[in-house]
């Protein structure tokens, strides 16, 4: 789970707090295999609940960035090109990109609502529910807010909800490149290597943007990330330090 280049969550007080005792954990598992199950103690159960979300959450983060390297890398094999485009290769990436923001911030509503013990089940663990509860801090939900705000200003849940449920996402900055790309394949047999050539300079520009724009977004995410985390941080350090093995 762990990347280098993806590691500042795992700088962060919360998961240093608590690393060691997920070691623990991950060695108690090993020894108890063949019995099926693992006993833990009292703190260990605790860090079991805040570790599964915020693995979860660094996961996410993680398969943000490699969206990046997925756009640019149309390496599928010859046989996959014969039918999948290069534009509705970028187009099924960017969709998970777009899909997988909301799923970060779902996954951060869930880490609090194991962190204030609010008990709600999955399918009322949503923004408003928590935002509204009393139980969470000012400091988190201010976070939150300023969260939620960046995905509605950006339009993210609007077009993630068009593209789960009614198109395909629709990027107008790739029209040129894909439109060279559609003609070249349509004229099978002909001298097409200038359509193509003018589609791979075309996609080559639109790529060097688009990794640009993504790069920045990312890294914004990951700062909403990182603000939630320091709210939750006092609740969670004083339950654990207040558990008595």
């Amino acid at each position: 789970m762990k990347n280098q280049k993806y590691d500042k969550l795992y700088r962060h007080p919360l998961y240093l707090l608590i690393s060691k005792d997920i070691n623990e954990i991950a060695k108690l598992t090993i020894d108890n295999k063949d019995e099926g199950r693992t006993i833990v103690n009292s703190r260990q159960y605790f860090v079991t609940k805040i570790m599964y979300p915020f693995f979860e959450i660094s996961d996410k983060l993680k398969s943000l960035h490699i969206s990046i390297s997925l756009i640019k890398n149309y390496s599928i094999s010859k046989e996959l090109r014969e039918f999948i485009t290069r534009e509705e290769y970028i187009t099924y990436h960017l969709e998970y990109y777009f899909i997988s923001q909301i799923a970060l911030f779902d996954r951060v509503l869930h880490l609090c609502n194991i962190t204030y013990d609010l008990g709600l089940s999955d399918r009322y663990v949503t923004y408003d529910v928590v935002k509204n509860n009393s139980n969470v801090s000012n400091e988190c939900k201010t976070a939150l807010k300023v969260f939620n705000d960046y995905l509605e200003k950006k339009e993210i849940r609007k077009t993630q909800n068009k593209i789960k449920h009614k198109e395909k996402l629709i990027d107008k900055e790739m029209y040129r490149a894909a439109l060279f790309e559609v003609v070249s394949r349509d004229l099978a047999g002909e001298n097409t290597k200038d359509l193509k050539e003018a589609s791979l300079l075309y996609y080559k520009e639109y790529l060097k943007v688009k990794k640009g724009e993504m790069t920045v977004e990312i890294k914004e995410l990951e700062g909403f990330v990182i603000n939630v985390f320091n709210a939750l941080y006092p609740n969670i350090e004083r339950e654990y330090r207040n558990i008595k093995l």
